[in-house]
């Protein structure tokens, strides 16, 4: 018989972003059509494993002194897979959208007080910020380069025979 199974998959993405500033932005929810500020992922670094659980240590993950989290390098991942979660992370809240429910979700991540008030710091800590006029419409803004990092959980469902076969006789005993 066959059955699914859902596999589940943590991954940590660090990439090289661009931090955003838009002066014309005040981050009024409903007049300002862009966030004052927000990320804006550029190259993906790294991306491992992650776990939140300290057992996970027994099983070659290692702590992560940036994030706090346990991590562990991924050993293989098809080139499909891994560009298409790509995307999908660089396309979703907090750093971009794709349709109206995660334009609002965008919008509330990054109108967001403490959210802004982090990336603002972030921001003015940097030593030197660039001007990017105008594409397409985006106002003018202002940006620096940073490294950010994001956690995902994915799952898919996969095909499993099951019950598992084992080295099992069954005797038919009715005739016995």
């Amino acid at each position: 018989m066959i059955a699914t199974k859902k596999n589940k998959y943590n991954r940590l993405y660090f990439f090289r972003s661009k931090l955003r500033f838009i002066p014309t932005s005040f981050n009024r929810m409903g007049v300002d059509p862009i966030p004052r500020f927000y990320v804006e992922p550029q190259e993906t670094l790294e991306v491992l494993k992650f776990s939140k659980k300290i057992s996970s240590l027994k099983n070659g993950y290692k702590l992560d002194k940036t994030t706090g989290l346990y991590v562990k390098d991924i050993i293989n991942v098809p080139e499909d897979d891994f560009t298409s979660q790509i995307d999908w992370v660089k396309m979703s809240p907090p750093y971009w959208f794709y349709n109206e429910a995660t334009f609002e979700e965008f919008l509330t991540v990054n109108f967001d007080s403490s959210r802004s008030l982090y990336l603002e710091s972030l921001f003015q800590a940097q030593d030197k910020a660039f001007f990017e006029k105008a594409e397409g419409v985006l106002p003018d803004s202002y940006y620096v380069e940073i490294k950010d990092w994001i956690t995902k959980s994915f799952s898919e469902d996969v095909l499993v025979e099951w019950p598992k076969q084992k080295n099992i006789t069954i005797k038919d005993i009715s005739n016995l």
